[in-house]
């Protein structure tokens, strides 16, 4: 039988069900429980099979928790890729990279972000991960965000946030997650954009 995978690694000793107040390790050895299967009723100790297991492994100065977060979630999410189609009109939205929303505060880290259960909307889930009381600023380039309410974990409208210059401002506890409803507005082109486009349009 086989168990979930667990992510439990430990650095210069096994868990003896000790925890100290200072990181001392005995050694440079990495230690690793990679299945959950041993226990003293029912379960095999071991468990036969080829299995892969890849690391990443990240060196600093001292324990920065929002650095080494991004970190781990860059490494365990592979990137994702959806196909557009194009737009017969001009839009703002360049055509070789952009960041389609902005979290101005390093703390706070977008978790989540997919259309709403009930189809009014889309959902943010965001993460403060310093352990510190945080505010910040979500907006962007290429649309505004016209409405949007603080909401409970099952998407359910608690409280309406107020839109200042097509963003909003949300503030959270430490280790706090919270979930956001937004209804949005695309930026609409200006006329000097369009022009531009249609003169290199008629230029190629």
């Amino acid at each position: 039988m086989f168990h979930t995978m667990l992510h439990w690694v430990n650095f210069g000793d096994i868990v003896r069900g000790n925890w100290p107040l200072e990181f001392q390790p005995h050694s440079g050895t990495i230690f690793s429980w990679l299945m959950n299967n041993y226990w003293g009723t029912n379960f095999a100790p071991g468990q036969g099979g080829d299995f892969t297991f890849r690391y990443s492994l990240v060196s600093g100065r001292g324990f920065d928790p929002v650095s080494l977060t991004r970190e781990g979630w860059q490494a365990m999410t592979s990137l994702e890729a959806d196909q557009l189609g194009a737009a017969t009109a001009p839009g703002v939205l360049p055509s070789d990279r952009a960041s389609l929303l902005e979290v101005e505060n390093r703390n706070v880290v977008l978790v989540t972000w997919k259309m709403a259960e009930d189809g009014s909307g889309t959902i943010l889930r965001l993460e403060e991960v310093a352990g510190k009381s945080a505010g910040t600023r979500i907006n962007s380039k290429y649309f505004r965000i016209a409405q949007a309410w603080r909401c409970s974990g099952l998407e359910d409208n608690q409280s309406e946030i107020a839109t200042t210059s097509g963003g909003v401002e949300v503030s959270l506890r430490p280790f706090e997650i919270v979930t956001i409803r937004m209804t949005t507005q695309p930026q609409v082109v200006r006329s000097s954009d369009s022009a531009d486009h249609s003169a290199y349009e008629d230029g190629k």
